[in-house]
Order: C-alpha cells, then sequence, then structure tokens
C-alpha cells in the first residue's frame, strides 16, 4: 500500500479509536472454547483493536520507508497495550520474502525416539514387579 492510502486509513482509526478507554494485551489463562483448549490468548476491547490495528498500519508504513531491510520496528503503544504485549510482542522484524519462501516452523509433536527411554523404563519396572511378586509366591510356598 502507499503512504497515502495507509495515512487515510490510520486517521480514520485514530478518530474511532480511544486511548483512554482501550485495552489491548495478552492473557495466559488457559481458554477453554467450542471443545479446544488454548493456552493464550489475546484480551482487547474494540478500542483497543482499532488502536492495535492502527499501530501495525503505522508499522507497515515504516516498513515500507526502511534505509536498511534488517531494521526492526518497535510498536509504541501507550498506555492501553499491555504489559505481557509490550514485553513479548512489541517488535516487528520485517521479512521481504513471501510465505512460500519463508521457513516456517511448526509446533513440535513428539516422536517414538522421544518416548522410548520413558516406555522402556516403564516396562522394565513392569517386569521387575511382576518377578519380585513371582519370587514371593516362590518363598511363600
Amino acid at each position: 500500500m502507499k503512504d497515502e492510502e495507509l495515512n487515510k486509513i490510520i486517521d480514520i482509526l485514530e478518530i474511532n479509536g480511544s486511548e483512554e478507554h482501550g485495552y489491548f494485551d495478552l492473557d495466559y489463562e488457559r481458554v477453554n472454547t467450542k471443545g479446544e483448549e488454548f493456552s493464550a490468548c489475546i484480551r482487547t476491547n474494540k478500542d483497543g483493536i482499532v488502536l492495535f490495528a492502527k499501530e501495525l498500519l503505522i508499522s507497515l508504513k515504516t516498513m515500507n520507508n526502511l534505509k536498511e531491510k534488517n531494521e526492526v520496528i518497535k510498536i509504541e503503544g501507550k498506555d492501553w497495550l499491555g504489559y505481557d504485549i509490550k514485553d513479548m510482542c512489541s517488535l516487528i522484524q520485517p521479512i521481504y520474502k513471501n510465505r512460500s519462501e519463508i521457513n516456517i516452523s511448526k509446533p513440535y509433536k513428539s516422536s517414538f525416539k522421544d518416548n522410548l527411554v520413558g516406555w522402556s523404563f516403564m516396562f522394565l519396572l513392569g517386569v521387575m514387579i511382576v518377578l519380585s511378586i513371582i519370587g514371593i509366591i516362590q518363598i511363600i510356598n
């Protein structure tokens, strides 16, 4: 998008978002909704969403005008931006590639090798218990 287009949208969002009433932050309480459980979520009100969208568009405008391609962009949310999101997500690292060119990390899933030690230990423990019971029965007889 061109800077003129971004400026128009930013001005509209600035008029419609109240910094006095806005709130946008991360929440790490487990959330269960419609049968799915999530470990974190965004807590926000309407003004917070509008203000965060404005900050993202300002970041896009900054990204368009960066001199150095490896420069990091900081989201400058004021009091409406919560502490957790300021700590965790207030920096943007621009990437000048399409999604197909980016190596996207996938969530880690444990494999058979990861579980092998635990299952081996459980198997040996089970064998020891069974042999102990057989030994006790032999002693009693």
